[in-house]
């Protein structure tokens, strides 16, 4: 599966936006091949609220994500 990263940030204070990154392959691997290991960030959302925000993410982790029993919890 790789690294994933969800961020979460703003570019003004009343609106927020959440990407994901995945990582296609581990760090020494790309760094041997001096490429990048990630794909490219996608939109999952925005939010017009921090709260919003964190909970689209969190349910976007757990239902695009994570498979099997991590995402029971």
């Amino acid at each position: 599966m790789g690294t994933v990263y969800l961020m979460c940030y703003s570019d003004n204070p009343e609106h927020y936006r959440a990407t994901f990154t995945e990582a296609t392959m581990h760090f020494p691997s790309a760094k041997a091949l001096k490429i990048s290991p990630f794909m490219r960030k996608r939109l999952v959302m925005t939010a017009e609220t921090l709260d919003s925000a964190i909970r689209g993410c969190d349910t976007y982790a757990a239902q695009k994500v994570l498979r099997g029993s991590l995402a029971l919890g």
